[in-house]
């Protein structure tokens, strides 16, 4: 096998404009849309602390916007995360509202 013989300034040359190169390849190739939507499988709906609510239709439109097609909703159990209790109701209410999303 042949030796190939490259003088510096001619390898910084081709390092320099290699990255060029890969983006106009990667320019030409369009970015592929997931096959499958998201599905989220821990999501709360209520008052948080800090003046935070999560209502319904909050919840999906960030679904919408984050190729979200389902979610699991739960309710707010968690005395660290919101200032009250919330029962199954409310979570029950908003799966009921929309069958196909949550």
């Amino acid at each position: 096998m042949a030796a190939i013989k490259l003088s510096r300034r001619r390898f910084l040359a081709a390092a320099a404009l290699a990255p060029l190169a890969f983006k106009r390849l990667a320019a030409a190739i369009p970015p592929a849309r997931p096959k499958y939507k998201y599905i989220d499988i821990h999501t709360h709906l209520g008052a948080f602390y800090h003046g935070q609510t999560v209502t319904v239709d909050g919840l999906l439109g960030w679904m919408d916007e984050h190729d979200v097609e389902r979610a699991v909703v739960q309710p707010l159990i968690s005395p660290e995360a919101a200032p009250s209790v919330h029962t199954n109701e409310a979570a029950l209410a908003a799966a009921k509202s929309h069958p196909d999303r949550l």
